[in-house]
């Protein structure tokens, strides 16, 4: 899972030339991107004749707004979704300034951005993004030519402008799902489709769990959370899904982007990625109603976005909650006992930091593993040295095991390991150091 930020610019008809590339090129203000940054990206160019069309296609890691010659042309919330938008009628024949307002949430950052102009002789000239761009932190006007961050196509961004966007609102996702009949399943068992999640109005669902009733809970990242009635077995029609009314935080919004569910101990513990007051929230049905109104941070856990905090999972003697957090979350606050993971480092050699500064000076344990009671009185970091492991799970013999991430920046590199699938055990360090640190596989 990665966090960046990106654009990409296109421009066409007779007008005094940009420099042009073969490829666009992921820019940002310096390499070393700073969480919560805001950057401002500008460019001037002159059109020459009538235009008969102009198209504005961006993203940006973790979301920017784009203004042409002063007027506001869109948004782009979620760089995983690309914003096209009609600009024609904001060209001027003449003197035209493209500006962009980026944002960075946490992690690596860059922009990628095309603005397409057809003239009316029906010429097309397309130009991208790259170091002739002039960049500021936003509210400056100290502005200095853009780095380049990296390639279009490159990760972990990739392809990110021929996504299917609409207009900087989440896609609708596909018509269909996949057809059952094309999974490999084991012998004995059967997948029914019961629903397909309408991505523009109920989000990407991450997190789900089964409360006390069959009905399943589900979390959409960045969102709320729905309550799914499934239809009995053997039927595939009559699947419920209901937005729950979830109480408020402590900044009087309601709680959600949830990564981790879990529904236990008559209630509902919620990993808040994406909100403020981020960490494991305890919620509860008091009245009776079906619903939750009360809500409890019982323990804060510091970090966001995709490398914060993560999945829950109830521990194999009924009584205790396990949960997970990516290399970008700080340990919980008031952590009341570790097991022997390493805390912080001790390097014989100089270490080589992630050259885009991806988790550069963030040292041991990385991604962890804790375990709680209940009422989250009694905190222990129980494993370390993950990158990102997103969710854990016990086996029917209550062995813990999860799924790390790779660092993919580091193929070809002496450190890099691959993908993984990790028994955690008590006290165990898997490793993950940031840049050259990384331990040997061995």
């Amino acid at each position: 899972m990665r966090t960046p930020a990106v654009l990409r610019l296109v421009l066409a008809t007779a007008f005094l030339p940009l420099a042009a590339h073969a490829e666009p090129q992921w820019i940002w203000i310096n390499r070393n991107a700073k969480s919560k940054e805001k950057v401002t990206f500008k460019t001037s160019f002159e059109l020459k004749g009538t235009v008969k069309s102009a198209t504005l296609t961006f993203t940006c890691d973790n979301g920017a707004a784009a203004f042409l010659n002063g007027q506001k042309a869109g948004d782009n919330p979620d760089w995983q979704q690309p914003t096209k938008t009609d600009v024609t009628k904001l060209v001027n024949s003449g003197a035209n300034e493209l500006r962009f307002d980026a944002k960075n949430n946490e992690g690596s950052a860059a922009l990628v951005a095309t603005l397409t102009v057809e003239s009316q002789n029906g010429k097309t000239t397309t130009f991208e993004s790259g170091p002739e761009w002039q960049a500021a932190a936003t509210g400056s006007t100290e502005f200095k030519p853009a780095v380049v961050i990296a390639k279009y196509g490159a990760g972990p961004w990739g392809q990110a402008l021929t996504r299917d966007g609409k207009g900087g609102k989440r896609d609708s996702g596909p018509g269909v799902s996949a057809d059952p009949a094309s999974l490999q399943i084991a012998t004995g068992f059967k997948v029914e489709l019961i629903y397909t999640v309408p991505k523009a109005e109920q989000g990407s669902w991450v997190s789900m769990t089964e409360d006390p009733k069959g009905r399943l809970l589900v979390g959409d990242q960045y969102g709320g959370v729905f309550r799914v009635t499934v239809p009995p077995l053997g039927k595939t029609e009559g699947t419920k899904v209901e937005a729950l009314h979830l109480p408020n935080g402590n900044d009087g919004k309601p709680l959600g982007g949830a990564h981790g569910l879990l529904s236990a101990f008559d209630s509902l513990y919620l990993m808040n990625n994406e909100m403020k007051d981020k960490g494991l929230w305890r919620l509860r049905d008091t009245d009776g109603d079906d619903q939750f109104d009360k809500a409890e941070l019982i323990r804060t856990c510091q970090g966001g976005g995709e490398h914060g905090p993560h999945g829950i999972a109830l521990g194999p003697d009924g009584k205790s909650i396990y949960f997970v957090a990516g290399n970008h979350t700080k340990l919980p606050e008031n952590l009341n006992y570790a097991r022997p993971v390493a805390i912080g480092e001790d390097h014989l050699l100089p270490r080589m930091w992630d050259a885009n500064g991806h988790a550069k000076g963030i040292l041991a344990p990385g991604g962890y593993v804790c375990k709680t009671d209940p009422e989250g009185k009694r905190v222990e970091l129980f494993a370390g040295g993950f990158r990102n492991q997103y969710d854990i799970a016990f086996d029917a013999n209550g062995e813990l095991f999860t799924y790390d991430s790779d660092m993919e920046w580091d193929m070809g590199s002496p450190w890099y390991m691959p993908t993984r699938i990790n028994h955690i055990v008590s006290g165990g360090d898997y490793g993950w150091r940031s840049g050259a640190g990384r331990w040997p596989s061995y």
